[in-house]
């Protein structure tokens, strides 16, 4: 059974929305429930344990205040009543998934919090993206894909080359990334996953970590803490994809690699692109990696390779994109996630990256579906 998030407001066109918002969430690590009356609460309370609760200021009385829950977080209106300055708080007029992030924020500091119980998933899927072409295709067939699976799938984007933080991509305006995520699990700190999502950015149903801020926090990672890492998010969290853009300057990759249950290896047409491929499909031979049959080359053309340089030759920093601006939806978009990275998002998609993900997607569910064919008479 999971954890229980609760949250009380007694303005119910606010907790309609915010609830609205996290039934979007694919992601969330609790059982969510919304009351907005203190009977129902109580009532609620009496059968059930309560890890977390979210109650906004004007609903925090004291028979409220006083329930059996693990941790108490106030929906404030400005400044705190005194009678409250004892609990953590977060203003309330903000957007939703800031509002979120700062209340995991809050759980995942406190060193008593509940460890999460595991989810029992099915068909969960584990996919590296590695590349010996230029890194920035390996990373946008990766944003590409996630967008794809995303639209039937819970997908996690994670990256793993230890220059993408530094280059910015899919940053935002994050100001917590990939790093403080590893140095947590270092740490040997209980809820993993509490962590995560109070950090974990979407744009367009598809959840990314931000990455890592600096290239030495990657480096660090030993080869077998990898697959204790996301193993972890996967057991304790909501996904059931997670794409991995792996970088060549990754630390001894063979760990993380056998962590994936699929490797799609992207690769231009030009001479050199090919070789290195080989090159690599070699290596994994002469080393007799368990993970060289997984292996699958996605062959990109250069009509593919040209309209992703469109799309990533825009100033994000300017605000000058080759794509129209497109506002945020009830789609599941995070307005924390920058202005180009959801437009570059969606361009990746509904491209031909996004093409090249969809006919792969396609040819994995018929290889799945074909029937098998007994030898036997």
């Amino acid at each position: 059974m999971r954890n229980v998030f609760a949250v009380f407001d007694t303005e119910q066109e606010y907790a309609f929305r915010l609830m609205e918002y996290l039934n979007c969430r694919k992601n969330m690590p609790f059982e969510v429930q919304m009351f907005t009356s203190p009977g129902a609460l109580i009532s609620f309370t009496g059968k059930r344990h309560v890890d977390l609760l979210l109650v906004s200021e004007r609903a925090a009385a004291d028979n409220i205040l006083n329930l059996p829950v693990g941790k108490i977080v106030v929906l404030s209106e400005g400044e705190c009543p005194e009678r409250l300055e004892a609990y953590p708080s977060v203003c309330k007029y903000q957007s939703a998934g800031q509002v979120v992030r700062e209340v995991m924020d809050f759980y995942s500091a406190e060193k008593d919090a509940a460890a999460p119980p595991k989810i029992m998933k099915s068909n969960v899927r584990r996919i590296g993206v590695v590349s010996t072409c230029e890194p920035g295709i390996r990373t946008a067939f990766a944003i590409a894909l996630g967008g794809v699976l995303s639209e039937h799938r819970s997908v996690l984007l994670a990256s793993l080359d230890p220059w993408t933080g530094s280059a910015g991509v899919l940053s935002g305006e994050a100001d917590r990334t990939m790093s403080e995520l590893l140095y947590y699990y270092r740490q040997g700190k209980k809820g993993l996953i509490y962590c995560a999502d109070s950090m974990v950015r979407s744009i367009r149903g598809m959840h990314y970590i931000p990455p890592a801020s600096h290239p030495g926090d990657l480096l660090m990672m030993q080869a077998d803490q990898w697959s204790g890492f996301f193993g972890e998010l996967l057991d304790t969290g909501s996904y059931d994809t997670l794409i991995l853009d792996i970088g060549s300057g990754l630390v001894e990759p063979e760990g993380i690699l056998s962590f994936c249950s699929e490797i799609y290896m992207p690769m231009t047409g030009n001479v050199f692109s090919k070789r290195a491929a080989e090159m690599l499909q070699m290596w994994a031979g002469d080393n007799q990696a368990e993970w060289k049959d997984r292996l699958q080359p996605v062959v990109i053309d250069e009509e593919t390779c040209e309209d992703y340089r469109r799309i990533f030759a825009s100033d994000a920093s300017a605000g000058e994109t080759n794509m129209p601006a497109e506002g945020t939806g009830p789609d599941g978009t995070d307005p924390g996630s920058g202005l180009y990275e959801r437009e570059r998002v969606s361009a990746l998609r509904s491209g031909r990256m996004g093409q090249v993900a969809c006919r792969l997607e396609h040819e994995r569910i018929c290889r799945q579906s074909e029937p098998v064919v007994s030898n036997k008479l």
